[in-house]
């Protein structure tokens, strides 16, 4: 169905996936170890970490066994685990009444591209049947990349949805 080159080779993923959740993992150690983490980014970076590793043991399964845990096409099980893992923030935040912080809030931005790419991948492998298309390399590396950016954002808390004010110096 899809043609895997040698950038996108089995070892590769793995090594990459296997950096990328240390990654999220140190980062959560980060957010809890720093004192002026907010509960917000805490209970994200304590989801985002436990859905990435949880996907992580569920891409094996699908791997080995072929088969997939929600739904009957590959990157629509995906599309369900991240909007799954942005519904659990979000009930958290919802049911502690906590605020979200503006690294949460990227964080939801940046899984919402990848459930966009995920349906982008799904209607050109499953539904058009594209043997080889010029999306495939950029979903690799764009599914990788937000979630970088992801533990990047959690670990240093990036204000990036923060409000401002127009001040004007005449009062």
């Amino acid at each position: 169905m899809i043609e895997v080159s040698l950038l996108n080779s089995w070892s590769r993923i793995v090594a990459i996936d296997t950096l990328i959740f240390a990654s999220f993992v140190l980062s959560t150690i980060w957010v809890f170890k720093r004192k002026s983490s907010c509960k917000s980014v805490r209970f994200a970076s304590v989801i985002y970490t436990f859905s990435y590793g949880l996907s992580w043991q569920l891409s094996e399964l699908v791997r080995e066994g072929d088969t997939y845990f929600a739904l009957d096409a590959y990157y629509l099980n995906w599309l369900v685990y991240d909007a799954f893992t942005v519904f659990s923030v979000f009930a958290i935040h919802h049911i502690t009444k906590t605020v979200h912080d503006s690294s949460v809030k990227f964080a939801y931005s940046l899984s919402a591209l990848n459930m966009l790419s995920y349906l982008a991948m799904h209607y050109l492998a499953f539904i058009e049947r594209h043997s080889s298309h010029w999306f495939y390399p950029i979903y690799s590396n764009l599914v990788n990349i937000t979630a970088m950016i992801i533990v990047v954002s959690f670990a240093f808390s990036f204000k990036i949805f923060r409000k401002h004010t127009c001040q004007s110096s005449y009062r």
